[in-house]
């Protein structure tokens, strides 16, 4: 089943956004009052070169709108949102 308001990606890019929220954790976390960490899926069992990335209430995700440079996090939060630029 798919989720609807989660965040797809490779596997590549599940690491670089991981990567980039575990760097931030603490501030992340001050501010949202959420483990980002928390809100990634298991890629191990997921197989397929789509994979379902994460699924961010919505303080983290206007948290990494503001924050997060990563072009293609900025896209899949803006179309999640329906925000248009």
């Amino acid at each position: 089943m798919a989720k609807t308001d989660a965040i797809y990606g490779t596997r590549k890019q599940y690491k670089e956004l991981y990567s980039w929220c575990k760097e931030r954790r603490k501030a992340i976390e001050e501010i949202c009052k959420h483990d980002p960490l928390k809100c990634f899926y298991d890629i191990d069992y997921q197989n397929s070169d789509v994979v379902v990335v994460a699924d961010f209430p919505l303080n983290i995700d206007f948290y990494l709108l503001r924050h997060c440079d990563i072009e293609w996090v900025q896209k899949a939060i803006k179309y999640k949102r329906k925000i248009n630029d």
